[in-house]
C-alpha cells in the first residue's frame, strides 16, 4: 500500500492565532527552542514579540532584495547587562551566547514566501550553538567518518584510493579546526571575581556606591595588579612554541609553550626531556613561526574579550569611578 501523501500547507499554524500561518510557525518554533512556555506566563507574551516586529519577519520572508536569513536569540542584548529577552537579527553584530534558532530562505525560485503557508521547504529552520566548531569536529570524525569507512559501496566512487584520499582530507580538516579551536583559548585566563563583583550592576551610580567601600576597592585593586602581571609575564615571555613540544606532538598540532606543560597540562619533565630529544632532529619551518605568532595574538584578543566579562566591567568601572573621586578631591 503506498504511503499517504500528507499536504503540509494545511498543517494547523499553531497556537498563536494572531499570526499568519508562516510567521505562527516561525514563532511556535523559536518558543519551542528556547523552552518559552516555561519562561512566560501565556503564549500571548510570546506572540506580542512577533507582531511587535511582524515588520522585520515579513521583510526577510517576501522582499527580495534582503538577507535570506533571520537569527532569534534568546539572551541578553548587551552581555553582563539586563535580563535575557527575545530579539532576532541577521546575526552580522550579535555574539551568541547560548544558542540560537535560525530560518533560510530559499532564493533559487526567486519569489516571495507565501505567508498563508505554515510549513514548506520555502524556508529552513535550525538551531546553532555557541560550540559549533567543537559540534562539526564531532561530526566528522564521530559520525560521518566512521559511517563512510563501513561503506563498501560509494556510489559512482569506485576506486580505494579516491576513498582513502578523501578520508585523509577529511582527518586532516578534523585536526585543523581543533587546532583553531586550541588556540581560540589563548595561553593567558584573567582572574574573575564573583563574590564581590556580582552584587554590582554595571551603572554609575553603582560604581559610585562600590568605590566608598574600601574593602571593594582593595579587592578589586589586587584583582588588576594581577591581570598587568599576567599580561606583561606573557608579552615579555620568549619561548613561546617550542621546536621540541612541537616535534613531540608530531607537527604544528598542539602548540602550546614547553614552560606550561607542568602547570597546564601536568606532563612532568621525564616527558619534557624526551620532547628536547626529540627537538634536535625536528628544524621548525615558517608555518611554525606563522602558527606561533597568530596564537599570541589571538591570546591578546581573548585577553580583551575577557575584560568585557560583566564581573570584569565591573571592577574596571569601580576602579574608574574611585580614581575619579580622588583626582577631584586633590585638585
Amino acid at each position: 500500500m503506498a504511503d499517504k501523501k500528507i499536504d503540509i500547507s494545511a498543517v494547523a499554524a499553531g497556537p498563536y492565532v494572531s499570526l499568519p500561518p508562516r510567521q505562527s510557525w516561525m514563532c511556535q518554533k523559536v518558543a519551542q527552542a528556547f523552552n518559552l512556555d516555561t519562561v512566560f506566563e501565556s503564549n500571548k507574551e510570546i506572540e506580542q514579540y512577533f507582531i511587535d516586529n511582524l515588520g522585520k519577519i515579513d521583510a526577510f520572508l517576501t522582499k527580495l532584495d534582503t538577507p535570506p536569513r533571520l537569527f532569534f536569540f534568546y539572551q541578553q542584548k548587551t552581555p553582563g547587562q539586563g535580563k535575557k529577552e527575545i530579539f532576532c537579527s541577521t546575526g552580522e553584530n550579535t555574539k551568541l551566547e547560548g544558542k540560537c534558532v535560525y530560518f533560510v530562505r530559499d532564493v533559487s525560485n526567486h519569489k516571495p514566501v507565501k505567508t498563508t503557508v505554515a510549513n514548506d521547504n520555502d524556508v529552513l529552520c535550525g538551531e546553532v550553538n555557541s560550540n559549533i566548531l567543537h559540534s562539526m569536529v564531532a561530526t566528522l570524525s564521530e559520525v560521518y567518518t566512521p559511517f563512510l569507512k563501513s561503506k563498501d559501496e560509494w556510489g559512482s566512487i569506485k576506486e580505494d584510493k579516491t576513498r582513502k584520499v578523501f578520508l585523509n582530507e577529511t582527518g586532516k580538516f578534523a585536526d585543523t579546526i581543533k587546532r583553531k579551536i586550541t588556540n581560540l583559548r589563548g595561553d593567558v585566563e584573567l582572574y574573575t571575581p564573583t563574590a564581590m563583583a556580582d552584587p554590582i550592576e554595571q551603572k554609575p551610580n553603582a560604581y559610585e556606591v562600590a568605590c566608598k567601600e574600601h574593602k571593594i576597592v582593595s579587592s578589586f585593586r589586587g584583582v588588576v595588579d594581577g591581570w598587568c602581571k599576567d599580561v606583561y609575564a606573557y608579552i615579555k615571555s620568549t619561548d613561546g612554541v617550542d621546536a621540541a613540544q612541537i616535534a613531540a606532538s608530531g607537527g604544528a598540532g598542539a602548540l602550546v609553550p614547553v614552560s606550561s606543560i607542568d602547570r597546564k597540562t601536568g606532563v612532568g619533565a621525564a616527558a619534557a626531556h624526551v620532547a628536547q630529544q626529540a627537538a634536535a632532529a625536528y628544524e621548525p619551518g615558517p608555518e611554525v613561526e606563522i602558527e606561533y605568532w597568530s596564537r599570541r595574538l589571538l591570546t591578546l584578543i581573548s585577553i580583551t574579550e575577557q575584560l568585557k566579562t560583566k564581573n570584569n566591567r565591573v571592577v574596571t568601572g569601580v576602579l574608574k569611578q574611585y580614581v575619579s573621586i580622588v583626582l577631584t578631591s586633590a585638585f
